[in-house]
């Protein structure tokens, strides 16, 4: 198992940008401005994370203005669509600054073939007779070696 040791917000930011998709140049040059947008007010952990999700729901209600999705989904879609379209390398920390979304990335990230599952159609089960494994039925011969057939 891998030990994470987090030392400083910039440990937090920087977890959370490369599970958001940014190699090791990427972070190297979003980094500074992710930290520069965090305040002395988040100083935990959570409070990182809380704060950056709250900049990608922003994100999300920006790209997708009719996406019916609860807040958690709206997230999760707004990283999986950035990381589709090589984001970190193409527009860098752009997705967490919402008022500086560009109509290019917004018009990309809109485009993406990524959709979610399709609802459920929920039907009753046709009855499906019950077919004995041979398996069954060799352990049956070997169980019962002198019974009588019918």
């Amino acid at each position: 198992m891998v030990t994470i040791k987090i030392q400083s917000a910039e440990d937090i930011a920087a977890a959370y940008l490369k599970q958001a998709g940014f190699d090791d140049r990427a972070l190297e040059r979003g980094l500074p401005r992710i930290v520069q947008l965090l305040s002395e007010k988040q100083k935990s952990g959570d409070e990182i994370i809380e704060y950056l999700d709250k900049k990608l729901l922003q994100a999300a209600e920006k790209i997708f203005p009719d996406m019916p999705d609860g807040k958690a989904a709206a997230v999760a879609r707004v990283k999986a669509v950035y990381m589709l379209n090589d984001g970190p390398a193409r527009w860098g920390t752009e997705i967490f600054m919402p008022d500086r979304i560009s109509s290019e990335m917004a018009g990309a990230l809109r485009e993406n073939p990524f959709r979610q599952t399709p609802t459920s159609s929920f039907q009753a089960m046709k009855p499906q007779p019950i077919v004995p494994s041979a398996a069954a039925s060799l352990f049956s011969k070997i169980l019962h070696p002198f019974r009588k057939s019918k």
